[in-house]
């Protein structure tokens, strides 16, 4: 998970989703690097939050 420009695009549940499919190069922190130092390939996908099953306070206020 990363953070990347925000178009203004909410998906159904609200949350932001971003240009689905947009490719970038990015660098990973040492620990979770195979190749230290080279960037690797990432693709923005949705978000993969649902509502709870038991909704919260904030979710029973939403209606």
């Amino acid at each position: 998970m990363g953070y990347v420009p925000f178009d203004g695009t909410l998906n159904a549940n609200g949350f932001p989703k971003g240009k689905v499919g947009t490719k970038y190069k990015v660098h990973l922190p040492e620990k979770y690097s195979d190749t230290p130092g080279k960037p690797v390939d990432a693709v923005i996908v949705d978000i993969p939050f649902k509502e709870s099953f038991n909704a919260n306070t904030r979710e029973v206020s939403k209606g």
